[in-house]
């Protein structure tokens, strides 16, 4: 289903989205399960750049096309009207911290 949320096009999905809903792409729960989540840039690392790949173009275009897709301001013109008024702040947090892991990542290619 997040496939076809995040396709290119259009078409923005009907139903609401909370932070459950969001795939995102690597999370750690915080000892106890309170507080921020923590995004491992190591983890991301393997899921994003295929080891064959690791400081490569392609694995800079893959990073840059993550880039894309969890960049804040894209991501709330996108999905900011159907994100549930009580998670959103949570989900901006996320969108936030995974930018910011993406581009530290980017950083080290």
């Amino acid at each position: 289903a997040w496939d076809e949320t995040v396709a290119v096009g259009p078409a923005v999905p009907t139903r609401k989205l909370g932070f459950a809903e969001i795939p995102w792409p690597v999370l750690a729960a915080p000892a106890g399960g309170a507080g921020p989540l923590r995004l491992i840039l190591d983890d991301l690392r393997q899921l994003i750049v295929p080891a064959d790949a690791a400081g490569s173009a392609a694995a800079r275009r893959s990073v840059q096309d993550e880039l894309r897709r969890w960049h804040p301001d894209k991501f709330v013109a996108r999905f900011g009207g159907v994100l549930l008024a009580s998670e959103k702040d949570a989900v901006l947090e996320g969108v936030n911290l995974t930018s910011q892991c993406l581009t530290e990542l980017l950083s080290q290619l």
